[in-house]
């Protein structure tokens, strides 16, 4: 007779988690297509970040491929126009990182016909982000179903897709090297530093120190287990076969994407004993 933590029944779990998140990245893809339309150029406009947002930015010319895309920095647009852009979907459209993306929006739709904000998530308690949003007529995605329920009660197009990082071609790897990789970010988001004033002894916050996509997955790929507060590091290890212990940073983000896309997957919030294990023990590895 089998039971729940049996490696069969893990596996036939987590190979129906990858089947339901295809058929969902499918759909939600579908309608980002449907309103791109037949554009000639699809406009791609980068925004700032870490290696998360470069991870990111793989998934979208996966969605966009065979297409004519024009890539632009968000920061030095110069001339470009047209028919059509797609603003970089991730983070800075909450607290801590919000001084670029509220401001970039409507530069953007002064150039361009149509406008889409790829999957992001959203803090509309920071006036400055509630007041691009009211404005906007451009296509808000969010990629969190919180967000999504924020964005719907003052945009006037919006939609639930995911992260565009789940698109990304995700290597095949080997067996785990390591047992434990505390990856917490270091910066202003930092919910476990604001809370306890520390981080693990051994923690390697991968997504500032490592801008290479390739070489941040191959780190990730390496451990067993990883824990973390970054949604990308998070996203990565899932797909990538790792178990997952995630912490929330300072806004909803983290919890919200689990929830929304990684269900099925060997990825759980810590607890009380997760947290102290990491901040009091971290030679694990």
């Amino acid at each position: 007779m089998s039971n729940n933590g049996t490696p069969v029944h893990q596996h036939v779990k987590l190979t129906l988690a990858r089947t339901l998140l295809k058929y969902k990245l499918h759909l939600a893809a579908a309608r980002i297509v449907r309103l791109i339309g037949s554009a000639e150029v699809v406009t791609f406009v980068q925004g700032r970040g870490n290696t998360g947002d470069r991870f990111i930015e793989l998934g979208i010319r996966q969605l966009l491929r065979g297409r004519r895309v024009e890539e632009v920095n968000g920061a030095e647009l110069g001339h470009n126009r047209g028919d059509i852009a797609l603003l970089a979907g991730g983070g800075a459209w909450c607290e801590p990182w919000h001084g670029f993306m509220p401001d970039l929006l409507p530069r953007i739709e002064e150039r361009f016909s149509r406008v889409i904000v790829l999957p992001s998530s959203f803090d509309i308690a920071v006036p400055k982000v509630k007041a691009a949003l009211s404005r906007t007529q451009a296509t808000i995605f969010a990629r969190e179903k919180i967000s999504y329920r924020a964005i719907s009660a003052i945009c006037s197009s919006t939609g639930l897709a995911h992260d565009c990082a789940f698109y990304a071609e995700i290597p095949r790897v080997g067996r785990p090297k390591f047992k434990l990789l505390n990856a917490f970010r270091t910066d202003r988001e930092s919910l476990l530093l604001k809370t306890y004033s520390c981080l693990p002894k051994d923690n390697i916050d991968v997504s500032a120190v490592n801008g290479d996509v390739g070489q941040w997955l191959a780190v990730i790929a390496d451990y067993e287990l990883i824990r973390t507060d970054r949604a990308h590091v998070m996203i990565a290890a899932a797909l990538l076969g790792r178990r997952v212990e995630y912490y929330p940073s300072n806004y909803h983000k983290v919890d919200g994407i689990a929830e929304h896309s990684l269900k099925g997957f060997p990825v759980s919030r810590m607890g009380p004993h997760s947290i102290s294990q990491a901040l009091g023990e971290s030679d694990e590895a």
